[in-house]
């Protein structure tokens, strides 16, 4: 990240901060502005986390994102992100290859190292001209494959494919967002591709805490409308016109994991201190040839046959790909992702 850079959003934070020294019955400090509109309550609105779509401006690079799969460790999966227009024009993309991904995600499946910017792999960011059409929404696409090449077979667990945003560098250190007085995440997205894969992703949360590799992770209930009972590709552009579905995740069900595995002793979130953000397809290890040693498990991406679910049962082995059925594409299409006080019943 250059200097530039860190400097605007040095800047864009003091001006979210300006004028604090005033304090609400909550002992969280007022903005200036708030203060001026007489607002008791700055935080009653949506807080912005990603924008994809020219209706909610501005609008993110996915150029601002790190992406991996388990290619990284020698599996076949790939994974591509690709900004797309309404018109079905590609406005930017990046994108994890044989020869070094954009960044190195570790197979618990979006605890990635810190980063600031595209290392590797493959990056384009076209410029946007008005004929190219308006931003409508990012595609997160590929190939999530369970085959495990023989050089590689009883020592890695295949089958995930992982995003998340970049470290957030200020002149001030490291930019987090405080989720504090906040109940949701809203997510507006869609889901194309294989069904199998339809049920087998999640969201993660990374904290600023004392151990960074610990993910929170959520279920995805995704919509089934453009869901396929085949595995073949399908191309990213050609999907203009979606109708987009919108999820409420509640932060508090969150679920604390580590290296994949969903931790015994579980721990209140940092909810002011959120450092990423991210959407992981978690569909491998969940067959004996796949399953990784001991001294692999900080590569392995869920428990054996299992992850979990909040507000349900845990998905079984039934309904998984069978030996001849063991890849197929996918797509998330993400619009926007908010954080919001929810309440399901005023809806």
């Amino acid at each position: 990240m250059s200097f530039a850079q860190r400097l605007n959003r040095s800047l864009d934070g003091l001006k979210r901060n300006t004028g604090k020294g005033m304090w609400n019955t909550a002992s969280r400090p007022l903005t200036t502005s708030a203060v001026l509109r007489m607002n008791p309550d700055p935080h009653s609105g949506a807080l912005p986390i990603f924008s994809f779509t020219a209706d909610s401006p501005p609008v993110n690079e996915v150029g601002d994102f790190a992406l991996g799969s388990d290619l990284d460790i020698g599996g076949q999966s790939t994974c591509v992100f690709t900004q797309v227009s309404d018109k079905g024009d590609n406005l930017g993309e990046i994108a994890n290859t044989d020869s070094g991904s954009v960044a190195q995600l570790p197979s618990s499946a979006g605890s990635a190292a810190d980063d600031t910017g595209p290392s590797g792999g493959a990056y384009s960011a076209q410029t946007q001209h008005e004929e190219k059409g308006k931003p409508s929404h990012a595609s997160f696409h590929g190939i999530l494959s369970l085959n495990v090449p023989a050089e590689h077979r009883g020592k890695i667990r295949t089958g995930y494919a992982a995003f998340r945003n970049r470290k957030r560098q200020t002149l001030m250190g490291e930019e987090t967002w405080d989720l504090d007085r906040y109940t949701h995440l809203r997510v507006e997205l869609a889901y194309r591709g294989w069904d199998v894969w339809r049920s087998r992703w999640v969201c993660n949360l990374q904290t600023d805490g004392p151990v960074r590799s610990d993910l929170f992770q959520h279920r995805l209930d995704l919509p089934s409308e453009y869901a396929s009972k085949e595995p073949t590709p399908m191309s990213p552009l050609k999907c203009t016109g979606l109708n987009f579905t919108t999820v409420h995740l509640p932060l508090d069900g969150f679920v604390l994991t580590n290296s994949g595995q969903t931790s015994e002793k579980q721990i209140k979130m940092m909810q002011n201190k959120i450092r990423t953000i991210g959407f992981a397809l978690l569909g491998g290890g969940r067959s004996a040839e796949n399953e990784a040693p001991a001294a692999l498990e900080a590569e392995s991406e869920a428990p054996k046959n299992k992850y979990h679910k909040v507000g349900g049962g845990a998905p079984t082995s039934e309904g998984m790909p069978t030996d001849h059925q063991s890849e197929g594409y996918y797509e998330l299409c993400i619009r926007k992702v908010d954080a919001v006080r929810w309440n399901p019943e005023d809806e």
